[in-house]
């Protein structure tokens, strides 16, 4: 068996292997006389050196008594150097453009930096999705600026047009009848159901977990549907109106596909749970400490899965709009609650994580966003049945009047993403002549290069699938 496998290894007097079809003959003679016994792997182990004799311009390393040199063969690779890997600002991993360019060792990011920026700069560069929201408001009318709000963006829109009437209302001292403020708030927290299906389904597809991605993607389509058939059109419903809300809505459908939907919500908690795919993928990976968090004033999902101590839903903690109309029992926000709640690791499992987690058994890691984003919709969901509740079967309002006269006033809402808040200034002629709309995105995005650094390549996509990082709020 030996001498076979060196006449297949051997060499020609000029350092050439010996033909392809010398190395093939020989294998067919080893295998009729029964001494292939030894196995695939030492084939195999025969035809990679075959093959590397094959493609090197060398000969193979041999001892001086003809014996080949394994060690040599097969020498450790030296640490490599570090190299850049652009990423974006259009990738694949990527749901939003932004460019970052990973400084690679190996398959380890080992520092992020924008494209051509300083070594101590690790901002992420955008602007990829700059419309300037604000500055198109500017001399429009109350009407016109709420249109642009709503199309800033795609996830939390209805959240910045509400935020938007709720300050023109507070200018002209209107007060909008309750059943339209409830109907605002159905919507908007529809809105965040879908935002959070949406980033549940990011995330799946990033982790290569099609199931779920899928399921996100159906359940998303089925409350559209309802959507484009309660309003006319499938986004940018335009429900929220200064002094009420639209009275040409069409409930029943919407009612109907909130139904087929609820059900799903345990089946959320299962996916993101300890023992579901995303819990055991996302464990202890992108994890950030409550500390970087609340000095770069992170909120939202992000804020939520780490624990932030002094992180506030306002829903709960400040009602307002219709939200000071909904009665719901024990109503009780998912922020700081969720690892503790969902997780069904046994004890001892549970004793290990909190050792690593943030002080509150909540590690700040992928599988804690996705529980609090299971845990989201859960509570919307809930919030969207008491509005029915409270509309009845056919709801009918009439919009106050509204005066426009000069003046300016501030408004925070909490939005999908966080809160999101709306300055603005009427004057006289009833014109917007000033507009600010502010959303935590910078400082989430400003997260980014400290839970991809020391992490593998493979796992960045699912990182930033997991932060609900929205560049459209950062390049309004």
């Amino acid at each position: 068996m030996v001498a076979m496998a060196r006449l297949i290894l051997s060499h020609s007097a000029n350092g050439h292997m010996l033909a392809n079809r010398t190395f093939h003959t020989s294998l067919a003679f080893l295998s009729s006389r029964g001494l292939c016994k030894i196995g695939k792997r030492a084939i195999l182990g025969i035809a990679l050196l075959s093959s590397t004799c094959l493609f090197s311009s060398s000969p193979l390393p041999m001892d001086c008594s003809g014996r080949l040199i394994a060690s040599r063969l097969f020498r450790k690779e030296p640490a490599t150097s570090i190299l850049p890997f652009p990423l974006g600002p259009y990738h694949p991993a990527l749901t939003q453009p932004v460019a970052l360019t990973l400084a690679m060792r190996d398959e380890t990011i080992i520092d992020v930096r924008a494209p051509d920026a300083p070594a101590d700069d690790s901002t992420p560069t955008t602007g990829y999705c700059r419309r300037g929201a604000a500055a198109l408001c500017i001399d429009r009318t109350p009407a016109d600026a709420l249109a642009i709000l709503e199309r800033s963006c795609s996830l939390a829109g209805e959240a910045h047009r509400l935020a938007g009437c709720l300050a023109l209302e507070a200018v002209t001292q209107t007060e909008a009848p309750t059943q339209a403020r409830i109907a605002r708030t159905l919507f908007v927290e529809i809105e965040r159901i879908l935002a959070r299906l949406w980033t549940l389904g990011q995330t799946a597809r990033a982790a290569e977990e099609q199931t779920p991605f899928h399921e996100a993607m159906e359940q998303r389509e089925l409350l559209f549907g309802a959507l484009e058939a309660t309003t006319g059109a499938r986004m940018f419903w335009g429900v929220a109106q200064p002094g009420g809300a639209r009275t040409d809505l069409t409930l029943a459908p919407l009612r109907e596909a909130l139904d087929r939907f609820a059900p799903t919500i345990e089946t959320w908690r299962v996916v993101t749970g300890s023992d579901g795919p995303l819990g055991r993928i996302g464990a202890r990976l992108g994890q950030l400490g409550r500390s970087l968090a609340n000095e770069l004033g992170v909120q939202g999902l992000a804020a939520c899965g780490a624990g932030v101590a002094t992180l506030h839903d306002l829903r709960k903690d400040a009602p307002y709009d219709g939200y000071q109309d909904v009665a719901i029992e024990g109503l009780e926000s998912s922020i700081g609650q969720t690892a503790r709640t969902n997780d069904t690791t046994s004890p001892n499992k549970v004793s290990r994580a909190n050792r690593a987690s943030n002080g509150n058994g909540q590690r700040g890691d992928v599988a804690a966003r996705m529980r609090c984003a299971a845990d989201d919709i859960a509570l919307s969901v809930r919030l969207v049945q008491a509005c029915f509740e409270e509309l009845g079967e056919e709801p009918t309002w009439e919009n106050a009047a509204v005066r426009l006269r000069p003046g300016s006033s501030e408004v925070t809402v909490e939005g999908p993403h966080g809160p999101a808040t709306v300055a603005l200034a009427l004057d006289a002629r009833g014109v917007i002549t000033d507009l600010r709309l502010t959303t935590p995105a910078a400082a989430t995005l400003a997260a980014t290069p400290a839970l991809l650094t020391e992490r593998p390549l493979a796992e960045a996509a699912v990182i930033l699938a997991s932060l609900d990082l929205c560049l459209e709020c950062v390049d309004l």
